[in-house]
């Protein structure tokens, strides 16, 4: 019996349908379906009815169900007793310049609730163990597991008069003094835009990370275009959504963390981000 096989199981359980299950567990349908396959005949036994609709336990899959999940979280028990703390395995683990120090704090207090390994930051993106980027950052050859998705809004001052124009359009905004973000994925996008307007962007600093560009914002400097969670914004600032200067979009971007598939210690990583993922689903 496969430890592996049974959290896929305890994944379709969960999960409702057989896909979800794999998405979850960021591997192909088919070997979710082959692995509780395999551990039907294993045992003789039918644990799952499937149907159009998703799959449903049946009572010999209820009782394997808790049995599993309880095998499950043992084995985890037993990797946190038995790893010397001065034997932990470390990885290195960057953070994309777009990643505000709130959102960094959140991202690994996710990471120490779910391992017990140790995480050194980076400034080197190439090598680096774990990523924490945006999705459109992630390479082909890596898995994306997300954390949050956030929308790009118009960052101000308190008492900011922008913030009570009524239907602005992109002219109000190219008019006012612009705190450009060097690392903005949607930069060339935004310049498109621009070729729409009857101004150009009129930038009065760039920074290089987000905590910077907050700090400058709120010191009055000028206004800046940020992905931001409006339920926890950042403290001293007043925001508009982005698309309520038309004709700009909705622009989003998922957050989350990145590693290569073919990483030496994927199996660790693996488990670890599995966890993360489904918490904050």
């Amino acid at each position: 019996m496969d430890l592996r096989a049974l959290r896929y199981f305890v994944a379709a359980v969960e999960e409702g349908t057989v896909s979800a299950a794999a998405e979850r567990c960021h591997i192909a349908q088919p070997s979710v379906s082959n692995a509780i396959s395999q551990l039907e005949q294993e045992f003789g036994l039918t644990f799952l009815i499937r149907s159009k609709k998703g799959v449903t336990t049946t009572p010999s899959g209820d009782v394997f169900y808790t049995q599993a999940k309880s095998l499950l979280q043992h084995a985890i028990q037993m990797q946190q007793v038995f790893v010397d703390e001065n034997e932990q395995e470390s990885f290195s683990l960057y953070v994309s310049p777009t990643v505000n120090s709130q959102l960094l704090e959140q991202a690994i207090l996710k990471l120490k609730q779910q391992s017990n390994v140790r995480f050194n930051l980076t400034q080197t993106l190439q090598g680096a163990d774990i990523k924490l980027v945006n999705q459109n950052l992630s390479e082909s050859n890596e898995w994306f597991f997300k954390l949050e998705e956030h929308a790009y809004h118009v960052l101000m001052p308190e008492g900011y008069l922008l913030a009570y124009t009524e239907a602005p359009s992109i002219n109000d905004l190219l008019l006012q003094p612009i705190i450009e973000r060097s690392f903005c994925e949607y930069g060339e996008a935004f310049s498109q835009f621009q070729q729409q307007a009857e101004n150009q962007l009129n930038v009065v600093a760039t920074v290089e990370n987000e905590d910077w560009a907050y700090a400058l914002v709120r010191a009055g400097i000028g206004i800046c275009i940020a992905p931001m969670d409006a339920a926890n914004p950042p403290p001293g600032l007043q925001y508009r959504a982005l698309e309520d200067f038309k004709p700009l979009p909705k622009v989003t971007r998922t957050l989350g963390f990145a590693i290569a598939k073919d990483h030496p210690k994927r199996v660790t990583l693996e488990a670890i981000f599995s966890k993360i993922a489904h918490a904050v689903m």
